[in-house]
């Protein structure tokens, strides 16, 4: 089993640890499919953690969506300073 940084591969001895840590406690939670459980808590992960890299560190997103109003009354969440509660969200939904 290989892990894919961005287009790498990192199957290096501290990877492969903290992957076998996560698998050995999805099994032992009895967590169903763990291994596909492990994928999707990696890549969300590594996929905020790329997005808040490359997200601007300034927040107002609200004052531009004038025109889509469904995003504004969304756009507290939608905010760069909002990738915490996200990952913890976003953790909780596949962990359910």
């Amino acid at each position: 089993m290989a892990f894919g940084v961005v287009g790498t591969c990192a199957a290096e001895p501290g990877t492969l640890r903290f992957a076998e840590a996560l698998a050995a406690a999805l099994v032992a939670g009895g967590v169903p499919r763990p291994a596909w459980t492990l994928w999707t808590l990696v890549h969300l992960t590594l996929g905020l953690v790329q997005e808040e890299q490359a997200a601007p560190g300034v927040a107002g997103l609200g004052d531009s969506l004038g025109g889509y109003p469904s995003l504004r009354a969304v756009a507290d969440d939608l905010e760069p300073t909002a990738f915490d509660r996200r990952l913890d969200h976003g953790v909780a939904l596949v962990l359910r």
